[in-house]
């Protein structure tokens, strides 16, 4: 078994750089969702509403809004019609995230137990890793652009994929 997670290994190598793949793609919405939340001036609570005030700290430029208090000048932290909780640009981002985060650790660990025991070829490790990591990437382009089959038949082959991988596994265990 320790022969298999190496990178002699074509099928290791071939899920490695799936793996790193969808992490980045995973943590890139994660950093987009902020990005867009500043940008469209959207936060899940109001200490969140502190950000454009630090960045104007490191930075110089004016991202916070201001107010003045008895001829003192304060960051204006109240959420009002400007400084909403939701945007749709943000819910979509946050769910493709989410998404990813509920599904990208579990391709990971089987995709490891894969490589590991049931020793696949490496054209099947490309097929097998290649088919999820389009489908992934698919759901998520999907998912920010508001299509539909698209998204959902992106996911159900990620899932038949993992669940392929899975069983494969399974039966060498046996």
């Amino acid at each position: 078994m320790s022969d298999s997670l190496t990178l002699s290994n074509p099928a290791f190598r071939t899920y490695a750089l799936s793996a790193s793949f969808l992490v980045a793609k995973m943590m890139g919405l994660g950093a987009s969702t902020t990005c867009m939340r500043l940008w469209t001036n959207t936060y899940g609570t109001p200490e969140d509403r502190f950000w454009p005030w630090i960045l104007n700290l490191l930075t110089g430029n004016r991202w916070a809004p201001v107010k003045t208090v008895k001829g003192k000048k304060e960051v204006d932290v109240t959420i009002t019609a400007e400084t909403q909780r939701t945007n749709t640009a943000v819910e979509y981002l946050r769910g493709a995230h989410s998404n990813d985060c509920d599904n990208v650790p579990g391709i990971l660990i089987v995709g490891a137990l894969y490589v590991a025991v049931a020793k696949p070829s490496a054209q099947e490790a490309a097929r097998v890793f290649g088919t999820v990591v389009a489908a992934r990437t698919l759901h998520t382009l999907g998912y920010l652009s508001h299509l539909q089959p698209v998204r959902g038949l992106a996911y159900l082959t990620g899932v038949a994929q993992t669940l392929e991988m899975a069983a494969r596994t399974a039966a060498a265990l046996l």
